[in-house]
């Protein structure tokens, strides 16, 4: 594992900057409405691709090209719009249970670095070199995408219609080319490692979190859910190693987030709390499932018909 270790660190600042790409615009959006860390955290993902989809849209409208300034610029307003409603309309209790003891969360935060460390380990051997472009269809096609959005300044879903030759635009979901054609350097490199950010991040902390929505009385299994989801072959190794379906693997390891909250909306729709409150609560998590949903649409519509197929 050491010697994998090694030779990521030439890597490092990639990674690093992917995560960043992620995480950041959401979580700065989250937590002033105070959802707790776990579930900020959890969920930072999606709004951070609903913002850049809309951030997309604004970009083009004003001839700016997209890139890392235009995106932290864009990202301001719905922060600020978030810490103003989060002084009044924040949530009163974390989305996850709270209260554990130091014990628990130990566990739950090995299950989780554990399950992401046996996952990155996986899908570093997978991928080998991360400067070689792979040489799929799948990858190939994305990786002229990420060209395309540095060279032509243009992330929107229909910004990218050219890639597929002359004619009417179509929609097309950009938003995992949104985040990655943000780093700088090779897209190669960029996109392989997104990877390691998708499956080995995103993918066990939104575990975890449904884990702890769906059995809040057994912290036990938030810390196994990490590690049996790393036993898994199809998602997120056969999707993102051997098909390269990176938008499409986003969109998978949004799911399990996304539908943590659904799960406590629903939840909280049948308790029994005080009307004022319960209508506060109920709409301010109707506003950020519908966000959530956004945002997985923004990685690819997949990830709605499997919602919707669970929820059936």
């Amino acid at each position: 594992m050491l010697h994998w270790l090694v030779e990521l660190l030439p890597h490092a600042l990639t990674v690093v900057l992917l995560v960043a790409a992620f995480f950041l615009p959401g979580l700065l959006v989250l937590l002033p409405l105070k959802p707790g860390w776990p579930a900020a955290t959890a969920l930072s993902p999606a709004i951070t691709l609903l913002v850049f989809l809309a951030g997309s849209f604004l970009a083009d409208a004003a001839g700016v090209p997209w890139n890392a300034a235009t995106a932290a610029v864009i990202a301001v307003p719905p922060i600020l719009a978030a810490w103003l409603a989060g002084r009044r309309f924040g949530f009163r209790t974390p989305l996850s249970p709270a209260g554990l003891g130091w014990p628990a969360k130990i566990a739950i935060v090995a299950g989780v670095a554990m399950g992401s460390a046996v996952t990155c380990l996986a899908l570093l051997r997978g991928i080998g070199d991360p400067a070689t472009a792979s040489q799929g269809w799948d990858p190939i096609f994305h990786l002229n995408v990420l060209r395309w959005i540095q060279e032509s300044g243009s992330a929107t879903p229909w910004g990218v219609a050219p890639i597929f030759g002359a004619g009417p635009p179509t929609y097309y979901p950009a938003g995992w080319h949104s985040a990655v054609a943000l780093v700088p350097g090779s897209v190669s490199e960029a996109a392989n490692l997104s990877s390691i950010v998708i499956g080995g991040m995103i993918w066990p902390i939104g575990l975890t979190f449904l884990a702890s929505v769906v059995l809040p009385r057994h912290p036990a299994a938030w810390a196994l859910t990490p590690l049996i989801g790393a036993s898994f072959v199809s998602f997120p190794f056969s999707q993102l190693l051997r098909s390269g379906q990176w938008p499409n693997g986003l969109a998978t390891a949004l799911v399990p987030a996304t539908l943590a909250v659904t799960v406590v909306l629903l939840r909280r729709l049948t308790a029994n709390e005080q009307v004022g409150r319960q209508a506060r609560e109920l709409v301010l998590l109707a506003v950020l499932a519908a966000a959530l949903l956004g945002g997985c649409v923004a990685a690819h519509p997949s990830a709605v018909f499997a919602l919707s197929l669970i929820h059936i």
